[in-house]
């Protein structure tokens, strides 16, 4: 039975996604940072971590295998990081070929090179790195859920997590990040068997979220599991407060329109806003090479704002199962083999 859509997590996807995009043209367009900028960052530090609240939110294994549910997260989530990480390069290609000093063979391998180290599609899709650690995290997560493991085990990650930090210990595929995650994706499995003490935790999510604002802000580059402001600790317990309230908000207010078509396609927002504003930021580069970074971030927003929204509608129709929709019937064996694949690994 197909699950129906829930209005005000599309909301708050939308303002989130909003939020990434936006601040991603200012750091592509060099106006990053600025007074501005880090008063959005101040409110919304803890967009990463809703989405893995989100996901956790959703979590139903059901009846499903392991094996099923890897195959289904694979298609979800796997096949649109590598797709996407490719186009990325492909875009990001002619320049790097045109303006880089080095053998072209080392440009080649600038992909694989930044999937093992950093989980990432390189400068060509940089944000792509959020899809394999939601994957990763969603896996570990079902595999302690069809486990004998006690799922409170969990709550101890952040320890793991900081310890990484601390020690400055990078993972391969950028997964410093993993433990972060599913404790994260935990606490939305959790947060929806907890709605009578609502009222509760609101209340005391809104002090606890303000006491830390004002004393001990706190900031966590999440792709990195590096602590870029304030403590760890303060971190963790302001991003819970921040989602808590976020969520509140959103279920009061339920639907804004623009916001919840933005949330609604957030996956074809993501997977392919960083390749357009680098696409258009350095084609209007070449052309004028404008040292204005407004008239940049301008131009940048307004291509933004034409162009994905057609990108939307095109894949939805044509091309769905680059973000993990159905195949079209006429690609049906490479499903197949797709699925053949995942069982086998």
């Amino acid at each position: 039975m197909k699950r129906q859509r829930v209005n005000f997590f599309d909301l708050i996807s939308g303002l989130f996604m909003i939020r990434t995009v936006w601040l991603h043209i200012a750091q592509l367009s060099g106006l990053y940072p600025n007074d501005v900028l880090d008063m959005v960052l101040r409110i919304t530090f803890y967009a990463m971590p809703w989405f893995f609240f989100r996901s956790g939110y959703f979590f139903n294994l059901g009846d499903r295998s392991l094996k099923d549910y890897i195959a289904k997260l694979s298609r979800k989530l796997l096949l649109p990081f590598i797709i996407f990480s490719i186009i990325g390069f492909i875009i990001y290609l002619p320049f790097e070929l045109y303006n880089n000093q080095n053998e072209a063979y080392r440009v080649f391998l600038l992909l694989p090179y930044s999937i093992l180290r950093f989980g990432s599609g390189g400068l060509g899709n940089l944000p792509i790195w959020f899809l394999l650690s939601l994957f990763s995290s969603l896996l570990f997560f079902a595999i302690i859920t069809k486990s004998n493991i006690n799922k409170n085990i969990i709550f101890a990650f952040p320890l793991i997590s900081y310890f990484l930090q601390t020690y400055n210990i990078k993972l391969p595929l950028g997964l410093s990040n993993l433990f972060l995650g599913v404790f994260f994706v935990y606490l939305g499995y959790l947060y929806k068997k907890f709605d009578k003490y609502n009222t509760i935790l609101l209340i005391f999510s809104l002090v606890l979220f303000l006491l830390i604002q004002f004393f001990n802000y706190s900031y966590l580059d999440f792709r990195t599991n590096t602590i870029l402001n304030g403590t760890y600790l303060s971190y963790i317990f302001s991003s819970i407060a921040g989602i808590i309230i976020i969520f509140n908000i959103g279920r009061y207010i339920d639907s804004i329109k623009p916001f919840n078509y933005i949330g609604k396609n957030s996956i074809i927002f993501f997977v392919l806003h960083w390749p357009v504003i680098f696409l258009v930021k350095n084609i209007f580069n070449s052309y004028e090479n404008s040292q204005n970074l407004l008239l940049v971030f301008a131009v940048c927003s307004i291509s933004v704002l034409l162009i994905m929204p057609i990108m939307v509608e095109l894949i939805n129709r044509r091309f769905s199962f680059l973000i993990g929709g159905e195949f079209p019937k006429k690609y049906m064996h490479i499903q197949k083999q797709w699925i053949t694949l995942n069982y086998k690994k």
